[in-house]
């Protein structure tokens, strides 16, 4: 059964809270790669998004046609079959985020809307749940078992991000000229970017204690870094993953520790690009990264924290 599913909203506008000082590289950290791999097949492209406790990861995959569908990668190194939502007239199914449940979320392209195509998605077994609103594109980015997740509703001249907690109550919030709401934990405290009218990029925390306040944290940047995306947090929000661009246009991982805000760059080896998209709570790291001729490839890894 497909549903196209409504909610009440409440707007708030967002309190916005200077970024402690960052430092780059003190905490001895180090991130071991665990495996990497494509999506079966001759030549997809594969990006690897969400990480559940179970060691599940979940993306998308673009095959040799250009078309996009999504995975789910089982712990044990098997794949499922193609994901495609039974919506999807553009060839475009993309996987976000995976709960320890292993239900995924996303959104699809639906063509019937030639203004705004996009639709958030959820999969639960078999079953597919339709989640958007008429008149803007909806991107579901990520979940939590408790049914709370984050979302992305691009309007024509506005991108704001939209908590949705389990009861279906609804709080919208922006930052900046925009706001994509990128991971969200347990708490529901939820980490993102927003662009700039420099097309600057920078990073946000959603601290979850204030619903009625949306207490918001930004700008939260890699220091010297144009563009900074935050994609995923741990449940305990200590440690944030996510990607910036540098000031030569290269893009590099990144990992955030809280409360110190103490960034470490992470490149895959001999990778034009490498991008840190969830985390779980065993400090285990999904992401893809991009070889010479551009084809994307998933991993994982393991972050170590010397005491």
């Amino acid at each position: 059964m497909y549903k196209r599913m409504l909610a009440a909203t409440i707007a708030i506008s967002g309190y916005l809270i200077s970024n402690a000082p960052a430092v780059v590289g003190q905490v001895p950290l180090t991130i071991r790669v665990l495996a990497s791999f494509d999506y079966p097949g001759s030549g997809n492209s594969t990006t690897v998004q969400g990480i559940n406790d179970y060691g599940d990861v979940t993306g998308y995959f673009e095959d040799g046609s250009g078309a996009v569908s999504s995975f789910i990668r089982y712990a044990d190194g098997t794949f499922s079959a193609p994901i495609v939502e039974p919506n999807d007239t553009g060839n475009v199914t993309l996987a976000k985020d995976i709960d320890n449940t292993g239900r995924i979320c996303g959104y699809y392209f639906d063509g019937s809307d030639p203004y705004h195509p996009y639709w958030g998605f959820f999969l639960s077994g078999t079953t597919f749940t339709e989640y958007g609103f008429g008149g803007f594109n909806t991107y579901v980015n990520g979940i939590t078992d408790a049914g709370d997740f984050c979302a992305t509703l691009d309007f024509t001249y506005l991108v704001e991000g939209e908590l949705v907690l389990a009861n279906n109550q609804v709080v919208v919030f922006n930052v900046g000229n925009s706001a994509e709401a990128n991971g969200i934990n347990v708490h529901t405290a939820i980490v993102g970017n927003w662009t700039g009218l420099d097309s600057s990029v920078h990073g946000f925390l959603r601290a979850p204690e204030h619903f009625s306040n949306d207490r918001i944290q930004s700008p939260v940047d890699y220091p010297g870094a144009f563009q900074t995306f935050l994609f995923g947090l741990n449940d305990g929000g200590r440690v944030i993953v996510g990607k910036y661009v540098d000031s030569v246009g290269a893009t590099h991982g990144l990992v955030l520790q809280r409360p110190t805000f103490t960034f470490t760059s992470f490149d895959y080896p001999g990778a034009v690009e490498t991008s840190l998209n969830a985390i779980n709570n065993h400090k285990i790291v999904s992401g893809y990264y991009s070889d010479t001729a551009g084809i994307h490839h998933g991993f994982i890894a393991k972050i170590i924290e010397s005491r």
